[in-house]
C-alpha cells in the first residue's frame, strides 16, 4: 500500500529538522542563561557604585 522508500527518503531532513530544533533551542537557551547572569552582575556592580 505505501512505498517504504518513501520514509528512507524523508528520514535523513527529518532527522537534520529535529537537529536544527534542538540546536536553536539549546542556543537560545544558553544565550538567555548567559544575559540573566550578565545583568545580575551588571546589577550588583551598579548598586555597590561605580569605580
Amino acid at each position: 500500500m505505501y512505498d517504504s522508500g518513501a520514509f528512507f527518503a524523508f528520514a535523513p531532513i527529518v532527522i537534520y529538522l529535529v537537529m536544527v530544533t534542538i540546536v536553536v533551542f539549546a542556543s537560545y537557551w544558553v544565550i538567555r542563561l548567559a544575559v540573566f547572569h550578565a545583568m545580575k552582575a551588571h546589577t550588583r556592580w551598579i548598586q555597590k557604585g561605580q569605580p
